[in-house]
């Protein structure tokens, strides 16, 4: 069963900064209108928050910054670990993310790519998010290939630049002249790694909150 944080504190002390509600198959109030699961379109972002030392990445943060700078949606975080983790969810929160889904499984403490894109893949078929985005790290790269396949969708890796237009996504990359070009995606959920080396540190607001939704997983093992 997940706990669900929006506002103020959990009494129960599962959560971090909100209120918790529990049931597995529905997202947090006010969003399973706009969610629709069964919709042929996808809306919001979702992200892998990537972790270095205990802290969240500093290329994940960019990409934030840049996602919030081009679209209004909804961005969800897919975040890792123990209980420890909890004050990374008000840096996420910060920086613009809306939701955090807190994976929780002693198999996932420690890098696992296929797990890593088994859960990420879990959250996308439960949000239907327009894309999933991740920085383009060696571990970035190795989990948006995986997820890729289990979703059965094309993969762009290491892309320079993202942009959204009328609900359109465009991923830059280059061709084999590393002539940068502009791909647009109208199928979703578009994956893409993005290095963010160019792009600016977003301006930290730490009076933003956010939705925590606590989720055990359980590995496959096949």
């Amino acid at each position: 069963m997940s706990d669900r944080c929006s506002g103020g504190n959990c009494s129960s002390g599962s959560c971090s900064g909100g209120s918790c509600q529990s049931d597995d198959d529905r997202l947090p109030p006010g969003m399973l209108s706009r969610y629709d699961l069964n919709q042929d379109t996808g809306l919001g972002s979702l992200i892998w928050a990537e972790t270095v030392d205990s802290k969240i990445d500093d290329a994940v943060i960019k990409l934030i910054g840049k996602l919030r700078s081009i679209s209004n949606d909804r961005i969800f975080a897919m975040i890792t670990g123990p209980a420890d983790i909890k004050p990374l969810y008000n840096v996420l929160f910060s920086y613009g993310v809306d939701t955090i889904y807190h994976i929780r499984s002693k198999d996932l403490e420690d890098y696992d790519p296929k797990l890593y894109a088994d859960a990420l893949s879990d959250i996308a078929t439960r949000i239907n998010p327009m894309c999933i985005i991740l920085s383009a790290t060696e571990k970035g790269n190795e989990v948006a290939k995986l997820t890729g396949s289990i979703l059965k969708k094309d993969v762009e890796l290491d892309c320079s630049d993202i942009s959204i237009v009328n609900d359109i996504l465009s991923v830059e990359g280059s061709n084999s002249g590393n002539i940068p070009m502009f791909k647009r995606y109208g199928r979703f959920p578009i994956i893409a790694t993005v290095k963010a080396s160019s792009f600016d540190m977003p301006e930290r607001n730490d009076d933003r909150k956010g939705t925590v939704i606590s989720r055990p997983f359980t590995a496959s093992r096949t």
